[in-house]
């Protein structure tokens, strides 16, 4: 009984350290997960294609899908796609004012090198309120966390 006492004096700190520390390791993913959602949103209204493009997976299957409420559905697949439609949608709207209000209800879920989580938006773009649903497929990459889909429901 005394050995089990020793043993247990001695391994339950290890276990509750490597408990606290698979926590503080996951609330900092979480954390740098929304740097990410949060940088590739600001960096594609300030109309900066260098920072914006390094929120996103270069790749093929790399995919934007929106649905808006009057019912009009995008869907730009393959990275090269996602690219010209920025660029052409900031040509074609030189003025446009954005401001995210708040961003709710985080849900983030991590597997390995995948993360995938959604979250509710509210924005306004020239004044007008727009709330929406938002979803988001992350990969890390080399350590850095890249958003691979990007879906809006408005």
């Amino acid at each position: 009984m005394k050995t089990i006492n020793i043993q247990l004096r001695y391994v339950l700190p290890v276990i509750l350290f490597l408990g606290i520390q698979s926590f503080c390791c996951a609330q900092r993913e979480e954390e740098q997960i929304k740097k990410v959602i949060s940088a590739e949103t600001e960096h594609y209204f300030a109309r900066d294609m260098t920072k914006w493009k390094v929120s996103f997976v270069d790749n093929e299957k790399t995919a934007i899908i929106q649905k808006y409420a009057n019912g009009e559905r995008v869907s730009n697949i393959g990275f090269n796609e996602i690219v010209a439609k920025a660029k052409k949608a900031w040509e074609e709207n030189p003025d446009m004012d954005f401001k995210i209000m708040s961003r709710l209800q985080w849900n983030i879920s991590i597997n390995g090198n995948v993360a995938w989580v959604t979250f509710k938006e509210n924005q306004t773009i020239n004044g007008t309120e727009r709330p929406s649903e938002e979803m988001r497929v992350l990969v890390k990459e080399n350590t850095i966390w890249k958003i691979a889909l990007l879906s809006s429901i408005f």
